[in-house]
C-alpha cells in the first residue's frame, strides 16, 4: 500500500513538473514574439528614417543643381549685356569717327578776328568746324572756354601772345580744347591762364612723355588719348605722378588707391624716363593738307 502512495506522488510530481515546463515553454514563446516584434519596430524606423534622409539628400541636390542653372544663366545673360554694350560702343566710336571725318572735311577757316570787351562771363569762344574765309567777331563777353579743335594747329609756342591779343580777359579761361589737331609737342606751359582747370589734348601726334613736364598750371582734367604715348606702357601712371593736382584723366576718375600707386610708383619712372615711340605716325604736311582742301573745293 505504500508502495502505491509513493508511485501516486511520484506521478503527480512529475505531472506539475510537465505542466509548469509547458507554462515556461508558452512564455518563453510569447517573449520571442515580442522580441521579434521589437525587432521588426526597430527595423522599420530606421528604413524610414533612411528613406527620409535619402529624400533630403535628393532635394539638396536639387537644390544645388538649380542654384548652379540660375549662376550659369545669369553668367551668360551678363556676357550677353557685355557683348552688346561692346557693340554699341563699337557702333557709337564708328558713327562719330565718320561724323569727324566730314567735320574735318567743312572746316576751312581761314582768318579770323576778335576783339573782346568786359561784359557777362561763362561763355565760350569756339573757331570750330566753319566755312569762313574773312570775318570779324566782335564779342562784348567775357570767356571762360576756348575751343580750337579740328584746326590743324601744329605748334603752340606762340599760343600767349595770339591768346593776348585776341581776348581782352583771358584770365578767366578755364577750359581749352585744342584736341584733333597736328600737336606734335606742348611747347608751352599754360601758366598764363591762372583759372585753367580742364585741358584737352586728345587725338594729337605727342609721342614724347617729356613733353607732360611743360604743363605747369594745375588742372583737374586732362584728356590725352589718341596720341602715339598711349601705347608707352605706365603711361597714365606717369601723367597721374607728375601733375598731383589732376582728378580726372581721359575722363576716368583717378581714385586714391591709384593716386598712392602713382606717388609711390614715379620715383622709379623718373630715374628712367621712357623713350619717345619708335615710327610715330607723323602729321600730314602742309603741302598735302592744301592739295586735300583744293580737291574738296574742286569736288
Amino acid at each position: 500500500m505504500r508502495q502505491l502512495k509513493q508511485f501516486k506522488m511520484i506521478k503527480k510530481m512529475v505531472k506539475f513538473n510537465q505542466q509548469n515546463n509547458n507554462l515556461n515553454e508558452k512564455k518563453k514563446k510569447k517573449m520571442m514574439m515580442k522580441v521579434k516584434k521589437m525587432q521588426k519596430k526597430t527595423k522599420k524606423k530606421k528604413m524610414n528614417k533612411q528613406k527620409k534622409e535619402k529624400k533630403v539628400k535628393i532635394k539638396t541636390k536639387i537644390k544645388k543643381k538649380k542654384r548652379k542653372n540660375k549662376k550659369e544663366k545669369n553668367r551668360k545673360l551678363y556676357v550677353r549685356f557685355l557683348q552688346m554694350l561692346q557693340r554699341i560702343q563699337f557702333q557709337v566710336t564708328m558713327f562719330l569717327q565718320i561724323q569727324q571725318e566730314e567735320q574735318q572735311k567743312q572746316n576751312k577757316i581761314s582768318k579770323i578776328k576778335i576783339q573782346l570787351k568786359k561784359g557777362i562771363g561763362g561763355k565760350t569762344i569756339e573757331e570750330q568746324k566753319n566755312n569762313l574765309q574773312k570775318n570779324v567777331l566782335k564779342i562784348n563777353l567775357i570767356c571762360t572756354s576756348l575751343i580750337l579743335s579740328y584746326n590743324k594747329i601744329r605748334s603752340i609756342e606762340k599760343f600767349y601772345p595770339i591768346i593776348d591779343s585776341v581776348m581782352y580777359d583771358y584770365n578767366q579761361l578755364g577750359f581749352i580744347d585744342l584736341s584733333h589737331n597736328y600737336l606734335t609737342n606742348i611747347k608751352y606751359d599754360f601758366s598764363h591762364f591762372p583759372n585753367l582747370k580742364i585741358l584737352y589734348l586728345h587725338c594729337n601726334y605727342i609721342n614724347n612723355l617729356k613733353e607732360i613736364f611743360n604743363i605747369k598750371q594745375p588742372i583737374i582734367s586732362l584728356t590725352i588719348h589718341g596720341n602715339p604715348i598711349e601705347s608707352i606702357p605706365g603711361f597714365r601712371q606717369f601723367i597721374i605722378g607728375v601733375i598731383p593736382s589732376l582728378k580726372n584723366l581721359d575722363t576716368a576718375h583717378i581714385s586714391k588707391k591709384e593716386r598712392d600707386a602713382c606717388d609711390i610708383g614715379i620715383k622709379r619712372l623718373l630715374v628712367k624716363i621712357p623713350p619717345p615711340v619708335k615710327n610715330a605716325p607723323l602729321p600730314p604736311e602742309e603741302n598735302t593738307a592744301n592739295n586735300e582742301n583744293n580737291n574738296n573745293k574742286q569736288n
